[in-house]
């Protein structure tokens, strides 16, 4: 029995999984939108094209190029290839190109997005199933509504505020999402026939046993974590103590809000930069707050009004810089745009008689002990007051439980959200009953959001129509004329170039969008950067000769070849191995076969190695993915080749 090797290469053999798993952006995304796709597609002028394929798994597309977290572009390959300032490719900001060459933003009949759509369904569907309640009207309840729409239920969405958005409305500054875009969307999905109620308040108005009196069969809870956490600390009760996500609420439906000329946040989160960057901003039309109407969209859009005269804005937060749990972008902003951060700073107590004059904070060293609890260690000897005529709490939010008269009984989870099956969302208390978005997740990207309503919606048609549903999933390699084979001319020297934004010294004046887009040639460019992720080596040991030509011409060095007893892997590697060479691993000797690896993480996709190849055994090959769900008795089973050059896989 040969020896075992001290460092042995731990290998797999590619599938289905394997393949899709190397697409990062695209496996990156919870709704599993094929940004690789729409990128090419604009790099190429394509614009059409980008839309369909952006727009096709998503509802809120528009909405996502302007304010997506972008879980995509930190699965970029090219972003983890390169540690240098290039970084991944500008998917977000590539969707926004796209959507507004083609999305809700420039279509005369908003019907024309539900055409791109690929969930189940029709764009123009016959109401004729069962009536559904959705409670809350924020991105995922929205979503929600979409899916089951397209299916031909009857679906109502009951929304306690005037406008409809939820945290997308209520929530997110205008600097950074138009709201004229936001009801463009929002209106696209009410033409599938969905009805929007504004001002019901579900467990005030009407609760949910009542609905089901009304003959409704099923409910999704998407009520979002609309409410702040307050502060525990002494004087948090005092005047102009302010809760953030209420300021922020406050700001967005055109309400003057004052907080003074020196302001403290608390918090560090991305809800945390919202506040401190709004409230850096100076009324954009004074007087006219009085004319905000929530029912008048156009109104509410023009009227926003912060009356602040803030002077200096103070932001503390007990995590370290480098522990901010907002984006890193948008710390910078803040910064840029005047906020002051001060980290690993914690509030003691709010200080003033009946109105705040100052908070007092003290340093820690940590916020969180070996197990990952909340426990502070204070630093000695630095305290410090931050004067301030406002102080402006960020430091969470949670749910507002009043949809729950009678239904007070609905299990909740330890987190604080409704207790439900993660397949399906619905209630382990209430069958009737589905959660979505925060309030089944807990705090997530509006993307997660979505993507739990696309779940839920699946889970709710389960329910409602007795039927099983199965996700099929369908993979095709398909070789590439390696004789015109090219990546893009300079595509490794595109650097990463952000959209252009207003100038710092004129954000203050008031709450006109930030970020601009890209011009047609930089869009192309930064589509240029694309790796096509889909694209792969595959090698055919037959025709190899082991010269190592590959291996000496890569530019990533991430091929090599080692002797077959170097290798580790599962009993599929094993059982491929004993295929080869008719006997098992652990009986052959180092000189009996060699392997080739390759490290498909840090691939570039030049084909260097498949044209420098003298026995042609080496194939650009681009891997296509497809998706369906169907019904369980219509599955006939077949199972996966496990070969990665076949013509197909199915599992």
């Amino acid at each position: 029995m040969a020896e075992q090797p001290q460092n042995p290469y731990r290998v797999k053999v590619p599938d289905i999984d394997y393949w899709r798993g190397k697409i990062g952006c695209q496996t990156g995304c919870p709704v599993k939108t094929d940004a690789r796709g729409y990128v090419i597609a604009t790099a190429e002028g394509r614009y059409k094209d980008a839309y369909a394929i952006a727009r096709a798994p998503n509802p809120f597309a528009s909405m996502c190029g302007r304010i997506c977290g972008a879980p995509c572009e930190v699965k970029c390959t090219r972003g983890n290839i390169e540690t240098d300032t290039s970084g991944p490719v500008a998917i977000r900001a590539l969707k926004r190109f796209a959507t507004e060459q083609y999305g809700v933003e420039n279509l005369r009949d908003l019907r024309k997005s539900l055409e791109y759509s690929n969930a189940r369904g029709s764009a123009y569907p016959v109401p004729d199933k069962d009536k559904i309640a959705v409670v809350g009207a924020g991105v995922a309840g929205m979503t929600a509504a979409h899916d089951l729409a397209r299916l031909g239920y009857r679906v109502t969405v009951f929304e306690e505020l005037e406008i409809p958005g939820g945290q997308m409305a209520t929530g997110v500054p205008i600097y950074r999402l138009s709201r004229e875009l936001m009801k463009l969307e929002i209106d696209a999905i009410c033409a599938l026939g969905v009805d929007l109620q504004l001002g019901v308040s579900v467990g005030k108005d009407v609760t949910i046993p009542q609905l089901r009196e009304q003959g409704y069969k099923a409910f999704i809870i998407a009520a979002g974590f609309m409410l702040g956490r307050p502060l525990a600390i002494p004087g948090a009760d005092k005047k102009g103590v302010h809760i953030g996500i209420e300021l922020l609420k406050q700001v967005n439906m055109g309400k003057p809000y004052f907080v003074g000329e020196r302001c403290v946040v608390v918090g560090g989160g991305n809800v945390a930069m919202d506040v401190v960057r709004t409230t850096v901003r100076t009324p954009v039309m004074p007087g006219l707050s009085n004319l905000a109407r929530p029912k008048n969209y156009a109104m509410t859009d023009i009227a926003r009004t912060l009356a602040s005269t803030a002077k200096t804005i103070d932001c503390i937060f007990g995590e370290s810089r480098a522990q901010m749990n907002a984006d890193e972008y948008e710390i910078e902003e803040a910064v840029l745009e005047g906020v002051r951060l001060y980290p690993q700073t914690m509030p003691i107590e709010i200080l003033g008689d009946d109105q705040v004059t100052g908070i007092l904070t003290r340093k820690v060293s940590s916020l969180m002990d070996a197990q990952g609890r909340f426990n502070p260690q204070y630093i000695e000897g630095t305290d410090r007051v931050f004067e301030c005529d406002s102080v402006i709490i960020s430091i969470g939010q949670m749910v507002n439980w009043n949809f729950l008269t009678g239904i007070e009984d609905l299990k909740k989870s330890p987190r604080g959200t409704i207790d439900v099956d993660p397949e399906t969302l619905q209630s382990t208390s209430h069958p009737d009953i589905f959660a979505v978005g925060d309030i089944a997740l807990g705090a997530r990207l509006f993307i997660d959001g979505i993507a739990s309503a696309q779940k839920c919606a699946v889970g709710v048609d389960e329910y409602l129509s007795g039927q099983s549903l199965k996700l099929v999933k369908r993979g095709y390699m398909r070789p590439l004329p390696i004789v015109n084979y090219e990546m893009p001319s300079k595509y490794e020297a595109f650097i990463r170039q952000e959209p252009p934004e207003m100038e710092v010294a004129n954000r203050s004046k008031g709450f006109d969008l930030v970020e601009f887009n890209y011009t047609e040639k930089a869009a192309r460019e930064q589509g240029m950067r694309c790796l096509r992720c889909h694209v792969n080596v595959v090698f055919d040991a037959e025709k190899c000769i082991l010269c190592g030509l590959c291996i000496n011409i890569c530019p990533e060095s991430i091929l090599k070849m080692v002797p077959v007893t170097d290798v580790v892997g599962d009993e599929e590697v094993a059982q491929l191995i004993e295929a080869k060479y008719g006997v098992p691993q652990e009986d052959l000797r180092p000189d009996d076969g060699t392997i080739m690896l390759m490290d498909g993480t840090k691939c570039i996709r030049c084909a260097l190695c498949a044209k420098i190849c003298p026995m042609d055994c080496i194939s650009m090959e681009a891997f296509e993915y497809e998706e369906e769900l169907v019904p369980m008795d219509t599955i006939t089973r077949t199972a996966v080749p496990p070969a990665p050059t076949a013509a197909g896989y199915k599992s």
